[in-house]
């Protein structure tokens, strides 16, 4: 089951994200940026070793 999209302006936490995003490494907080980080070496990691055992 999809769910639908929200639009941009409906998902307040896009705005503060990106805050803290632009802000790195210099900004107070990180928190999002590392949690976003870990997440992309994951799916990175995972990509390479589908393509690597042929499964894609």
């Amino acid at each position: 089951m999809a769910i639908p999209a929200a639009p941009i302006k409906a998902m307040p936490k896009v705005g503060e994200f990106e805050t803290e995003v632009m802000a790195f490494p210099q900004g107070t907080h990180d928190d999002q940026v590392d949690s976003m980080a870990q997440a992309l070496e994951w799916v990175s990691l995972r990509a390479r070793n589908v393509v690597r055992q042929g499964h894609f």
